[in-house]
């Protein structure tokens, strides 16, 4: 988050502990707070996050040439070099060394059975909630790995690109990858927000057993 409001805004990156302390202040208030603010935050970073997927999917469905972006290429990881086509860029190897990455598709759900104490009828809502949640995750990930290879800058150059939404949108709204660059900030904010939640009640739970200091 803290680099994508560096390069959105020119700043250097001596500002981005700066960022993330403000972010930090932000998140944990609102969770402080608790209550009816808490959800309805968390009810909006939701609906946005997932309103601005679907419009890249669908709206960038017309760019896709998978013949174009996403080549047939083959791999000789003996001497580590391209040379005709083949299933997976960099080889077999190369594929089961970046496949565990595709767990942060699903970062998050574990979350959710820490918020037990804050709904009612848990025993129902928690199944649930985990259910949907990971059905939803499944789906949109699908859409997004499928949709982001067809489209430019192409399967091989979208593993070092910051914000993978850049190129859908910015052809969609002929704005520039910074301009862009604000469309991905609420889905960052929303994944960061939730990392604090977990941990924030397990340190919680520490100091209700006084293994921790009890203002915690």
């Amino acid at each position: 988050l803290s680099k994508m409001i560096c390069d959105l805004f020119n700043l250097s990156t001596t500002y981005e502990p700066l960022i993330w302390f403000l972010f930090y202040v932000s998140a944990l208030s609102i969770q402080i707070i608790g209550g009816r603010a808490f959800w309805y935050c968390n009810n909006t970073m939701a609906v946005v996050s997932l309103l601005i997927l679907l419009i890249y999917v669908f709206g960038s469905c017309q760019y896709i040439n998978y013949d174009k972006y996403t080549p047939y290429i083959i791999t000789d990881d003996t001497i580590n070099s391209t040379t005709d086509k083949g299933m997976f860029v960099g080889g077999m190897y190369e594929f089961m060394k970046i496949f565990p990455l595709a767990a942060w598709f699903y970062v998050g759900v574990e979350s959710i059975p820490f918020a037990a104490d804050k709904v009612d009828n848990p025993k129902k809502v928690i199944p649930m909630g985990l259910i949907t949640c990971v059905l939803t995750l499944f789906s949109t990930s699908l859409l997004v790995y499928f949709i982001t290879c067809g489209i430019p800058p192409g399967v091989e150059q979208t593993s070092s690109t910051l914000a993978v939404f850049n190129s859908g949108f910015s052809k969609m709204f002929n704005l520039t990858d910074k301009q862009v660059l604000v469309l991905s900030l609420p889905a960052t904010y929303a994944t960061a927000f939730g990392f604090i939640f977990p941990y924030g009640k397990l340190i919680e739970a520490l100091s209700d057993s006084k293994l921790l200091p009890r203002i915690l």
